[in-house]
């Protein structure tokens, strides 16, 4: 029986260390073990559906330096340019190593934020917090008052 990836709506990678999961909006650079990784794919069609990462690569796309994640099951297959291949791929967005007013990503913002309450931060993408854990102890992603202003309206 093959196993058809059609109707997918939304795609979502994790790893796994301690048994703890941890979502992956972006990632900093390509895993030094991919095996901890899966991929959750959403579809309107079927039960969400889990399969394990093959490989992680680093590519260029338009411009921008992406990630390839490949995930492999026996018989599994994915529709692309009216053909199917015996894999199903998908990019992810490298992290942005430093933002300072326009923030793709949930960590980077909040470490801003830390480092200056009071400052004014835009958001320039749907952000997650899932990429961050908090402490054991911690009740709170931002440590002290926040006095400043997040902006999130779409084009300015």
């Amino acid at each position: 029986k093959t196993l058809e990836l059609r109707n997918v709506s939304d795609l979502e990678l994790y790893s796994q260390t301690d048994g703890t999961y941890k979502q992956h909006i972006s990632l900093d650079s390509v895993p030094s073990n991919s095996e901890t990784y899966f991929v959750k794919v959403k579809s309107s069609s079927f039960k969400d559906v889990y399969l394990p990462v093959a490989s992680i690569t680093e590519e260029i796309k338009n411009g921008q330096t992406v990630y390839k994640i490949t995930a492999k099951a026996e018989r599994l297959q994915q529709e692309q340019d009216n053909k199917y291949v015996d894999n199903f791929s998908f990019y992810l967005s490298k992290k942005a190593t430093e933002e300072t007013t326009n923030f793709t990503s949930f960590s980077n913002l909040v470490e801003a934020i830390n480092r200056n309450p009071a400052g004014t931060y835009h958001l320039a993408a749907s952000l997650n917090a899932n990429e961050v854990e908090l402490g054991q102890d911690d009740r709170s992603y931002i440590k002290q008052t926040f006095t400043g202003q997040l902006i999130g309206e779409k084009d300015g």
